[in-house]
């Protein structure tokens, strides 16, 4: 979807504003009523527009929060699922849906799914400590429900898996970063960590990260 410069949008909203004032001279007081509503309702969408220029996180007002940076939808709630082993946490991300964990916003079964490690990386606030992320607006530290809620200073899993040596034998091993302070971990994946589902836009646009290395 192309957007629109902000300036563009900005003076058609004063064009419709300015028509509306005009033809308010003319009009009955019933009239007037319904075009200061109109005005109401147009600077509440210029609000929101406003809001999806300048935010890094937007809360959507169904359980889910878009990225504007790189175009994902995470679930609000960043800690629906508790610690789960690598295997129960996969199953938990592709079998949500509209109607757990707060999601209110219409997805099916296989939607969902663990971020790869770049794109949970994507989300870390280098300025920011336990947990590094920022708040909605980008400005400042996270607090609880700005704009996600629940979120762990600890461990996450990713979708990202290798081949690999993990203490004296070869085994599938996959990534997880520690929210604490950014930190990777590439280990069994037995032990357990949290789960924080994403997904794409609901329009099909690509995101910025690719799940290319994702197995």
């Amino acid at each position: 979807m192309r957007k629109i410069p902000l300036f563009l949008t900005l003076a058609s909203f004063a064009l419709v504003v300015q028509s509306h004032a005009t033809y308010a001279e003319t009009c009955s007081a019933q009239c007037v009523s319904e075009l200061q509503e109109r005005v109401a309702s147009l600077e509440k969408r210029l609000a929101a527009l406003e809001a999806w220029v300048h935010n890094r996180y937007i809360d959507n007002g169904d359980g889910t929060v878009t990225d504007n940076r790189t175009g994902l939808v995470w679930l609000k709630n960043a800690n629906c699922f508790g610690k789960q082993d690598w295997q129960t946490a996969m199953q938990s991300a592709a079998k949500l849906a509209d109607g757990q964990c707060g999601l209110n916003e219409g997805s099916r079964r296989g939607v969902w799914r663990l971020p790869t490690l770049e794109e949970l990386e994507a989300m870390i606030g280098t300025k920011y400590y336990m947990p590094m992320l920022s708040n909605a607006a980008g400005t400042g530290h996270w607090t609880e429900g700005d704009a996600f809620s629940n979120v762990q200073s600890d461990s996450y899993w990713t979708s990202s898996t290798e081949e690999g040596l993990f203490g004296s034998s070869f085994l599938s091993a996959s990534w997880s970063l520690n929210l604490e302070q950014s930190s990777r971990a590439f280990g069994s994946k037995e032990i357990p960590a949290y789960v924080w589902p994403v997904r794409r836009k609901v329009d099909g646009n690509e995101p910025v990260w690719r799940a290319t290395d994702s197995k």
